[in-house]
């Protein structure tokens, strides 16, 4: 399971390092998106490739994930998509022209589900009764010029009635310092094994 460690570096400053160059950048899903469960079932995963328009390679302080429809959005996941996989991304993203996104499920869809926490790392979460994802004091996370951005959405549909249809258009809030001249040192996520025991 996917947890935050520090990059080898020193001790983070008492100072955080955070000055009055903080940029916002306030972002949604590239349309609504109507959810529907396959297989006469409740559940729905979608990924959206979105694009934060980031000019700078950035140390991210704070990710927020704002659900539109929170009667159907279970939870969220956000991966960060590192310039040289976009056109990959954008690839699948064609695949299903009929609708917006492509189905996916644990990680971006994009590659193998290996390949795909290797490659597009996990970037923030999100369940009901979580707010901002703010990073500790002194740290965040890379995020460079051209990145862009997979959400992953678990729609479950349970809580609808029967025949509802249901739009969402969740946003996203990104706030970061240009990662040159700054005392912030950077979080990545790793993919660690988790040992598990069988009974006999």
């Amino acid at each position: 399971f996917p947890v935050t460690i520090a990059s080898p570096s020193k001790s983070p400053s008492k100072n955080s390092g955070i000055t009055s160059n903080v940029t916002k950048y306030e972002i949604s899903m590239p349309k609504p998106y109507g959810p529907e469960g396959s297989n006469g079932g409740f559940d729905d995963y979608r990924c959206f490739l979105i694009d934060p328009k980031v000019n700078t390679n950035t140390i991210l302080t704070t990710i927020e994930f704002i659900p539109q429809s929170k009667q159907v959005v279970h939870h969220a996941i956000l991966f960060r998509i590192p310039a040289a996989q976009i056109s990959q991304a954008q690839a699948v993203d064609k695949l299903d022209p009929e609708q917006d996104g492509w189905s996916c499920f644990g990680g971006s869809g994009i590659g193998t589900m290996f390949q795909s926490f290797v490659n597009t790392p996990w970037l923030s979460a999100w369940v009901p009764g979580r707010n901002k994802d703010n990073a500790p004091k002194g740290y965040g996370y890379p995020f460079n010029k051209g990145d862009q951005i997979v959400l992953q959405v678990h729609y479950n549909l349970l809580a609808t009635e029967q025949g509802q249809k249901v739009k969402d258009q969740s946003k996203i809030i990104l706030s970061g310092v240009p990662a040159t001249n700054t005392k912030i040192k950077t979080l990545d996520y790793e993919l660690l094994p988790a040992h598990i025991v069988t009974g006999k």
